[in-house]
């Protein structure tokens, strides 16, 4: 059963055809040769005070650091969160006082559902403080639970950067508990280095924690040099360092996903786009969010980029030859429960958005290859313990539906709650969290003929005039809230997906009047 599509009054319709089309014109400009989309994050203290205090003991890193001690004086950290606010104080703090630094923090109590993600950061924030020889910083402390975390096999089952990570706590408390560190923890931290010198990932904080490490175990290595030119590199001309330099893979999917339904898209930027997916495919059969990491080190596929890819391919001569290795992996990686986690490392448990996505990634290529049943049945009952579909990685309130109510099956009474919910939330001005990805990525699931939600006709143009009034002339939205996690709980801004899912809303609504 499928409902009309929203009608646009006709001046309205004419300004959202305008917006649409200066949306794609930016996603066309911003397109890479090779085809894909990574446009650099926005900056945080968080990431940028990590790297400045390991570089507060280098001469080579003086200038660097200068830089991003002018940019840490003029910005102040987030105050929406308690964690957050409290962390990134400190760590502001730190980076600016070396030799004075303040006191350990005392965090917030950790939310009972988030409690590893919290438990390693704050384990982080103790492993700075010792490396800082800040009062009330516990090195013996430090030591216990980066071996409790790492566990028997060493951190072989986490993901790698939770394992350089960890290891890089561990040497930072045994230099200052006075104790030799193994070479074979050494070692093992340059088998994680690629030949740019970052460590396990393109996140300076990791490099950074792994370079502290280095430097006080090995001064004189070749790894630990490199490590610090990796950081030099990747400063940005504010004097800031990023969260990630690349999400390409999954920016790519997002951006297809949300605009291949748009003529002007389909015919120059989608098959350059859907080549690169192809090409970005692991040898597992997965994605990873990031297409190579740095020389010398595998791409590390994931279940949520799967599946987002596997819908960006939907019906292409790319998903036909992709999809052999790509059922293997779904059927491989699914839990005896019938689910999904995001990565495969031995700490993650079933979560939503990997869920949903390879539960609809997989029907769009063959509804049989795959047992869904119990996926979609999961994503229902969550719904209903819940009240809400909530995201591992997104703090939009729309995104829980908009990504989860194709996946659950739209005419469930789950499904059809959320999107009344949906409706229900809108603001005066007709966005959602006055944020144009947000509306963006409600408008489409309002859009979509499979909504039955009460009110939907009225909410999709409200929405739409919301999204014409706030477009730049540029063809972007002015960047809002940051609303990715990475690390939890510190939030992120991404340009690439946040012009995406605004723009998403108009193509999907804009399609049936075609």
């Amino acid at each position: 059963m499928t409902a009309p599509a929203p009608e646009l009054p006709p001046p309205l319709l004419t300004k959202a055809r305008r917006c649409l089309a200066k949306a794609v014109s930016f996603a066309l400009d911003t397109q890479h040769d090779a085809g894909y989309w990574a446009l650099v994050g926005h900056p945080r203290v968080f990431d940028t005070a990590i790297v400045a205090h390991a570089l507060s003991g280098t001469l080579a890193g003086a200038r660097a650091r200068a830089r991003a001690l002018t940019w840490l004086e003029l910005t102040e950290p987030r105050r929406d969160q308690g964690f957050v606010w409290a962390t990134e104080t400190w760590l502001r703090s730190v980076a600016l006082h070396p030799t004075t630094p303040p006191r350990l923090p005392t965090l917030p109590a950790l939310p009972a559902d988030q409690a590893l993600a919290y438990g390693r950061r704050t384990h982080l924030i103790n492993a700075l403080g010792v490396s800082a020889r800040c009062a009330g910083a516990d090195a013996q402390g430090v030591l216990h639970t980066a071996g409790a975390m790492l566990g028997a096999d060493r951190g072989a089952s986490l993901k790698p950067w939770q394992r350089v990570m960890l290891l890089s706590t561990e040497v930072i408390a045994l230099s200052a508990l006075g104790r030799e560190t193994p070479q074979a923890t050494v070692q093992v931290l340059e088998t994680e280095q690629s030949s740019t010198g970052a460590l396990a990932d393109p996140m300076p904080v990791v490099t950074a924690l792994a370079y502290l490490a280095l430097a006080a175990a090995a001064p004189e290595r070749a790894s630990t040099r490199r490590a610090l030119a990796a950081l030099l590199r990747v400063q940005e001309p504010d004097g800031t360092w990023r969260f990630s330099c690349s999400f390409d893979v999954w920016d790519t999917a997002v951006m297809v996903r949300c605009l291949r339904d748009d003529p002007t898209f389909a015919a120059h930027a989608l098959p350059l786009a859907q080549d690169f997916l192809e090409l970005s495919q692991c040898h597992d059969g997965g994605w990873g969010t990031i297409s190579v990491f740095p020389a010398g080190l595998a791409a590390a596929s994931d279940a949520d980029t799967t599946g987002c890819v596997l819908l960006a391919l939907e019906g292409t001569p790319h998903g036909h030859r992709v999809w052999q290795a790509a059922s293997g992996y779904a059927r491989r990686r699914q839990t005896p429960e019938g689910l999904w986690a995001t990565w495969q490392s031995a700490d993650d448990a079933p979560d939503l958005d990997a869920t949903a996505h390879m539960t609809t990634g997989v029907r769009a290529h063959d509804v049989h290859a795959v047992d869904t049943g119990p996926a979609r049945a999961w994503l229902r009952r969550s719904y209903r313990s819940r009240g809400q579909w909530t995201s591992t990685w997104y703090r939009f309130s729309s995104y829980g539906a908009s990504e989860m109510a194709p996946a659950a099956g739209h005419h469930t009474p789950e499904s059809c709650d959320a999107l009344r919910r949906l409706a229900e939330g809108q603001r005066s001005d007709g966005s959602w969290d006055a944020s144009p990805p947000a509306t963006g990525l409600a408008l489409a699931a309002l859009a979509d003929p499979r909504c039955q939600a009460p009110g939907r006709e009225r909410a999709a143009v409200r929405a739409a005039a919301f999204l014409v009034d706030s477009q730049d002339e540029d063809g972007t939205w002015p960047a809002g809230e940051p609303f990715m996690y990475g690390p939890r709980p510190f939030p992120n801004f991404q340009p690439a997906q946040a012009h995406a899912w605004a723009a998403r809303g108009l193509c999907a609504l804009l399609r049936h009047h075609r």
